[in-house]
């Protein structure tokens, strides 16, 4: 818990920009919650470590119909780097997200109206050889295509067996 509330404590002065005068996370928070009625004894901050090495901060306030709104950062301890990642935050933190692009990035785009065709592999189908019960091939084992590892091919009953 103490180690959490470190980091938090690191945070709320880190500034939001590299510019010599942007506002720290605590003076943002402030600035943009206050005047919208919310009391700030109210405001709760928790943070938690992710896999990367990176900390989760996360901002929870209360809303004016009795819920609560959340923000989360990602912050970099050792750069004291602090990055916006949801509305939330950046919301508070003075910036816009990205718009995420619906379409693809690469590949041939589809019109809206008709679906993308599906990729479908192909399986041989392996008879067992005439060599008597004992040496008789009755069953290859199935290696999955890339169609099935790339876009989640689908099992039949009868290849589960």
């Amino acid at each position: 818990m103490q180690e959490r509330a470190y980091i938090i404590s690191l945070a709320l002065v880190a500034r939001l920009r590299k510019e010599k005068h942007a506002p720290t996370l605590s003076a943002a928070t402030i600035s943009q919650l206050e005047p919208r009625g919310v009391d700030m004894t109210l405001v709760e901050w928790n943070s938690w470590r992710e896999g990367d090495g990176s900390w989760n901060i996360l901002l929870l306030y209360p809303t004016k119909d009795s819920s609560f709104s959340e923000a989360n950062w990602s912050f970099d301890l050792v750069n004291r780097n602090l990055e916006a990642l949801d509305d939330g935050a950046a919301w508070i933190s003075g910036e816009e997200l990205e718009t995420k692009s619906v379409l693809p990035s690469h590949g041939i785009v589809y019109p809206t109206q008709s679906a993308a065709p599906r990729l479908v592999a192909v399986r041989d189908v392996i008879e067992p050889l005439d060599q008597g019960e004992s040496g008789a091939i009755t069953k290859r084992l199935k290696i999955p295509s890339w169609d099935d590892i790339m876009f989640g091919g689908s099992k039949e009953p009868s290849e589960e067996e």
